[in-house]
């Protein structure tokens, strides 16, 4: 699944909404229309983080709270973990160690 946070609303000359610029967590930027990303939302091939659908089917802007913030960033060091390619040579060698991911957590949630 792709996350990814909302940038920007894109509109033509005439102010009518004709896309919206996204970032994924590896720094990407994507232009998507709205009917695409409501149906990528929809089928749960991604996740905007400060963007909902409202209950009429609109998509929405919306602010992150600290929780969201930090649990955003606690997934960009277990993803990163995770994607990393083996070192062939000696074996798996991971960017971050499951105690270190352990340790992010504890500093971000202060537990």
């Amino acid at each position: 699944m792709i996350v990814a946070k909302y940038i920007e609303s894109n509109r033509d000359r005439n102010g009518k909404l004709t896309s919206y610029t996204l970032k994924d967590l590896e720094g990407n930027y994507k232009t998507v229309n709205p009917q695409q990303l409501k149906d990528a939302i929809k089928a749960d091939k991604i996740v905007v983080v400060n963007m909902k659908i409202t209950d009429s089917g609109r998509l929405q802007e919306k602010s992150l709270t600290e929780a969201e913030e930090k649990l955003l960033k606690i997934y960009k060091i277990v993803n990163s973990s995770l994607n990393y390619e083996p070192n062939h040579a000696s074996g798996f060698d991971p960017v971050y160690s499951f105690e270190e991911i352990d340790e992010e957590i504890s500093r971000y949630f202060d537990i």
